[in-house]
């Protein structure tokens, strides 16, 4: 999923890169208006942006209803065993909602919550992506070591068998 904002300015880069794999369709448009067939995907990856589907106004600190629904067409096109597998800017586990989406970040925890209650198995999750020199509690552009250099949690879901 790409915005169509920004897809002008990627595709000549991602484009290649996706006909190299063979099997990735690009979807331009809302992360929440994909469509495809039920039992048809074997992973969805959600990479830098659960921290704008933790999270809205209207919804506090529970799991936004839009969220709800992307979570459970996932849940429909995944085959059994498919993967949900989130990359995201980490925030420390505790933080509201508002105040981690005010920094584009999200908890681990969060994301646990808001996966299993759609239904999802939490497998576990990795430190391959950790940083302990960020402070976690600051906007991730606002690192003096760079936006790349984030902590950042990479969890995976399962659709059960």
């Amino acid at each position: 999923q790409n915005s169509e904002r920004f897809w002008d300015r990627l595709k000549e880069n991602a484009v290649p890169r996706y006909e190299k794999l063979g099997n990735v369709e690009a979807h331009i448009g809302r992360v929440t208006d994909f469509e495809g067939a039920d039992g048809s995907v074997d992973m969805i990856p959600i990479t830098l942006i659960y921290h704008h589907l933790h999270y809205t106004a209207d919804s506090g600190d529970a799991t936004p209803e839009n969220s709800k629904t992307l979570y459970a067409k996932a849940m429909q096109m995944l085959k059994p065993g498919g993967v949900i597998a989130i990359i995201e800017h980490q925030a420390p586990d505790g933080t509201p909602r508002a105040e981690s989406a005010a920094w584009h970040r999200a908890s681990l925890q969060n994301a646990i919550d808001d996966l299993t209650a759609a239904g999802f198995e939490y497998v576990g999750n990795s430190n391959l992506l950790a940083n302990p020199d960020d402070p976690q509690n600051i906007h991730f552009r606002d690192l003096t070591s760079g936006r790349d250099t984030s902590q950042r949690f990479v969890a995976k879901f399962r659709k059960p068998e």
